[in-house]
C-alpha cells in the first residue's frame, strides 16, 4: 500500500485521514476517532476508588500572581532560562515536572490527568500534586496530600456523591495541558506563560524528557501558514483546542503568552493576526 497511497497534508481542524491514489479520480477519506488510553470501565473504577480523597480543587479569587505552564515538548529545553527569569509559580504536566526538577527548576505543581497505572512512575518531587479524579489510585497512595480535580465530563458528574467537599469542575479537551489552563485560572492566576506546548515532533522526538513509551501513535503531517509539521492526532487536537481556550481566557481578562516553537506556538502567534489557513 505504501507505494500506492500518499498521505496528504491535513488542515489543523480536520479529523480524517485522506489518501490519494495516483490513478483515482477522488481522495479516499477515513474519519478518525480519538479514544482514551484506558477503558471507560477502568476510568470509572479509578474514580470510585478516589472519591474518598479529602482534598478537592475549588476556585479561589483572582490575584496578581504569574503562572508558568510547562508541557514536555522538545522546545522546553530551549527555554529553561526564560522560565527561571519569570520567577513565577510553575505548573508542569506529567514527566515534564521531572525534567525541570532534574535541571534545578522548582516545580510548584505537577498536573496529571492520564489514568494508566504507569503514571505512578512519572510522579515528581514537586511542592504539590494536582491529580485528576480518574488517575490510578496508586498515585493518591503515593501523594496523600495531593489536590484532586474533576474533569468536566458528564459521567463523572453523575458519579459525584451528594455529600462532597466544595469543588469546581475543570474544563479541557483530551490532554492534560488544556485542563491545566483551567486549573491555573481556577487558582486565581490571570497572567499565564506557556512553555513546551509544541504539539509536534522535533527530529523525531515528541518529548523533551524522553521518547514516547506508551501506545503507538499514527504520525501525520500538518501544513499551517505554509510550514509543515510532523505531529499526531492528539497533538493536533491540543493545538486546535489551545486556540479556543486561550481566546476564552483572554475574554475573561487573562494575559496569555506562548513561548517555544512547534505547531502550537507557531499557529498561535500567526493566528493572532491572520485566520488559520493551510
Amino acid at each position: 500500500m505504501a507505494g500506492v497511497f500518499t498521505m496528504l497534508d491535513l488542515n489543523i481542524d480536520d479529523t480524517s485521514l485522506r489518501f490519494k491514489n495516483a490513478e483515482a479520480s477522488a481522495e479516499l477519506t477515513m474519519p478518525v476517532e480519538l479514544i482514551g488510553t484506558v477503558t471507560l470501565e477502568q476510568a470509572q473504577a479509578n474514580l470510585a476508588a478516589n472519591l474518598s480523597h479529602p482534598i478537592w480543587l475549588n476556585a479561589v479569587p483572582a490575584h496578581d500572581g504569574v503562572a508558568v505552564l510547562c508541557g514536555n515538548g522538545p522546545s522546553l529545553a530551549d527555554t529553561l532560562d526564560e522560565i527561571v527569569e519569570l520567577d513565577a509559580t510553575v505548573f508542569a504536566c506529567n514527566d515534564g515536572a521531572n525534567y525541570l526538577i532534574d535541571r534545578n527548576i522548582e516545580v510548584d505543581y505537577q498536573v496529571i490527568l492520564e489514568a494508566q497505572p504507569r503514571m505512578v512512575d512519572e510522579l515528581a518531587p514537586a511542592e504539590a500534586h494536582l491529580l485528576a479524579s480518574v488517575v490510578d489510585p496508586s498515585l493518591f497512595a503515593r501523594c496523600p496530600n495531593a489536590i484532586l480535580w474533576h474533569p468536566d465530563t458528564p459521567w463523572i458528574e453523575k458519579a459525584i456523591p451528594k455529600k462532597h467537599p466544595p469543588f469546581n469542575y475543570m474544563g479541557g479537551t483530551i490532554c492534560v495541558s488544556m485542563y491545566a489552563l483551567s486549573i491555573i485560572y481556577a487558582l486565581g492566576f490571570r497572567t499565564i506563560h506557556t512553555f513546551g506546548l509544541d504539539s509536534s515532533f522535533r527530529d523525531g522526538k515528541r518529548y523533551a524528557s524522553q521518547e514516547f513509551d506508551g501506545a503507538s501513535t499514527l504520525p501525520i503531517g500538518v501544513t499551517a501558514f505554509g510550514k509543515r509539521y510532523d505531529t499526531t492526532y492528539d497533538m493536533k487536537e491540543q493545538a486546535r483546542s489551545f486556540l479556543i481556550l486561550a481566546q476564552m481566557l483572554k475574554d475573561l481578562g487573562c494575559k496569555v503568552e506562548v513561548h517555544g516553537s512547534g505547531l502550537l506556538p507557531d499557529i498561535y502567534r500567526n493566528s493572532i493576526a491572520t485566520p488559520l489557513t493551510t
